[in-house]
């Protein structure tokens, strides 16, 4: 590393994990079974930079991969071990089929969540964020933050999560921001009453490089160069009513450089330059050992599968869920009653009017009295309706009102990783001295999370542990502890409306913490 590269950001929901490298010996029956299970798997080509070798070309890709679990305060506690589970916002990018998982709690035929968070840096020595062995590069987060809106509609569900990070990269001639955005739109179905949910995601994937100093006329950023990548994602969950368990499998795929030959970085004039040799592009850089940076073609989000098992005791895992429009409805039948109703009122105030004409009465004043006498009978209706309306709410949330508040949540994971074709490390990207190669094999790490409601009503606990594989040739694998809670304010606050008069509302965080990494975040959101 040169003196003075400074990254300032990426740290995420901060987590740490140490992994199992399929190279390694006895890995081969594992390896064996997950070709062939894998959906898509694409040939990796000859490098065309070799490891430790100088950058020289843009022929390579940046490889995202997520190494630390990076996500709220609940999938941290519970080490990542989410795609079973597979509810909410937080869900989407683990399971894409959480957009239409329902909750105990959603009794309605329109449901919404909205989420989000974010996560401040965290001091500590010798810290190694994508877990390449070298903690000199330290990775410390000067922002990130990430949000989600989801809404359901019946058995369909639609969401978009997005995710932004912030690297600041100091050299002796210039000063570089570098943003990360990840914009991940999903949709889903469920079926036999929720006891089968598919989702289906497309994301976009884009890196920006900039300029820190404003320019002079703008006084803004000035950039320098994007590059983007798309993914795939599609996921399964099977949830039957009748079994105390949970099975979901999410895939990520992502097409290497090879299959999109005609991408290339978006530069800014003039500071992006083409090679003449034709190697790819470039911003001049005396500080690099080429005396340029060159930007790569693409980046990708490597292929990944997330498959496990969810289990629960104590308290029933699936509910079901039925929609209000298919079943019998208080709410229903009395607007059909108030609308028959409406039409014999009708039918007598054109009655009533002809007959005053006819014999001549003053009919202005009479209209104006069926008025009045209308107004104040829509009012009842209206109260009717409303009463209506939450009688049947009141009846769907017996299960739920009524349900064990002890639990004891037991979820098991694994996530394999695909390789990325001429993959190259974030790290060696923005230091640019070296080619430092990522993900040539194929890597897999168990994840486990185990839940409980320690306090019945008032305090839940989380745990759990995962294995992180280094994505690197010097890296090695490392081992994460996770924990969170959630605490009960018992304070009853609806929010001016938006939700029930008696929601309470509770405060939570989680930490995650291995060898070089530590990560924590906090949130606050409805007691449930």
């Amino acid at each position: 590393m040169i003196p003075g590269v400074r990254p300032v950001s990426s740290a995420v929901r901060l987590a740490a994990v140490r992994g199992w490298d399929p190279g390694h010996r006895g890995a081969a029956p594992a390896v064996a079974v997950a070709s062939a299970v894998m959906v898509c798997s694409w040939a990796t080509a000859a490098p065309a930079i070799e490891d430790g070798e100088p950058f020289d070309t843009s022929e390579y890709t940046i490889d995202l991969h997520q190494g630390p679990v990076l996500a709220g305060s609940r999938v941290v506690g519970l080490a990542g071990a989410y795609a079973p589970i597979a509810e909410g916002v937080a869900g989407y990018s683990y399971n894409p089929a959480s957009v239409v998982a329902r909750v105990p709690w959603s009794t309605s035929w329109f449901d919404w969540e909205l989420d989000g968070g974010f996560t401040l840096p965290t001091s500590v020595t010798d810290f190694d964020f994508d877990n390449n062995g070298d903690a000199s590069f330290s990775n410390s987060a000067a922002f990130f933050a990430t949000g989600g809106l989801g809404l359901q509609f019946g058995d369909f569900g639609v969401g978009l999560n997005l995710d932004w990070q912030l690297y600041q990269v100091e050299t002796e001639a210039d000063v570089l921001n570098v943003t990360i955005l990840r914009a991940l739109l999903v949709a889903g179905y469920s079926f036999l009453d929720g006891e089968l949910l598919a989702g289906l995601g497309l994301s976009a994937n884009n890196v920006g490089i900039a300029r820190a100093i404003a320019d002079a006329d703008t006084d803004e950023e000035h950039t320098l160069a994007t590059v983007t990548g798309p993914a795939a994602h599609l996921g399964l969950v099977w949830a039957p009513n009748y079994l105390p368990l949970r099975v979901g499998a999410a895939a990520r795929l992502s097409l290497p450089a090879s299959q999109v030959p005609d991408a290339v970085p978006e530069c800014a004039e003039p500071d992006c330059f083409e090679d003449e040799d034709g190697k790819g592009f470039y911003i001049p850089d005396d500080t690099k050992p080429n005396g340029r940076f060159y930007l790569p073609r693409t980046i990708s989000l490597p292929n990944e599968i997330h498959a496990g098992v969810a289990f629960q005791l104590f308290r029933q895992l699936n509910q079901g869920w039925a929609n209000p429009r298919d079943e019998p409805s208080h709410h229903r039948q009395v607007a059909e009653q108030i609308e028959r109703a409406r039409q014999d009122r009708e039918g007598e105030r054109e009655r009533l009017i002809n007959e005053a004409k006819s014999q001549g009465k003053d009919v202005d004043a009479l209209e104006e009295s069926l008025g009045r006498a209308e107004d104040q009978i829509q009012d009842l209706e209206e109260e009717r309706l409303d009463a209506a309306y939450g009688s049947d709410r009141q009846r769907r949330l017996i299960p739920y009102q009524t349900m064990l508040r002890e639990k004891l949540l037991i979820s098991v994971a694994a996530k394999m990783t695909w390789s990325t074709e001429n993959g190259v490390g974030l790290d060696s990207f923005l230091e640019h001295q070296e080619v430092e190669r990522s993900g040539e094999e194929v890597t897999i790490g168990p994840h486990f999370g185990v839940e409980g409601e320690a306090w019945p009503g008032y305090l839940v606990l989380r745990g759990g542990s995962y294995l992180e594989p280094s994505r690197f040739v010097r890296g090695s694998a490392r081992w994460h502890g996770t924990g969170g809670l959630d605490i009960r304010i018992p304070i009853e606050w609806g929010v001016f409306g938006l939700f029930d008069d008696d929601t309470t509302w509770r405060l939570g965080g989680a930490i995650d913490g291995t060898v070089r990494y530590l990560g924590w975040n906090v949130t606050f959101g409805v007691w449930r």
